[in-house]
């Protein structure tokens, strides 16, 4: 996602630890660290592709009703 790299096999383990119940002290910190980089390297990738939250919302598109595209496509008839 975001062009960002993929995720060292030893954060997965790590995680596979915790979900297994087995993580100590260490590797909760390993993670709250990864997390915390991560979290950063969205924000930068998300400020680089301009959708950071920061710039306006979009003009709204003009949708045509059903209506009126069933009569565009079958002159009317139904």
């Amino acid at each position: 996602m975001y062009d960002l790299p993929e995720t060292s096999k030893e954060i997965h383990k790590t995680f596979a630890k915790t979900s297994r119940g087995t993580a100590t002290d260490e590797d909760f910190k390993l993670l709250r660290s990864h997390i915390e980089e991560k979290k950063r390297e969205i924000r930068r990738a998300r400020h680089v592709y301009g959708i950071d939250g920061t710039t306006s919302r979009p003009d709204p598109y003009d949708y045509q009703p059903l209506q009126a595209i069933m009569k565009i496509i079958d002159g009317g008839r139904r």
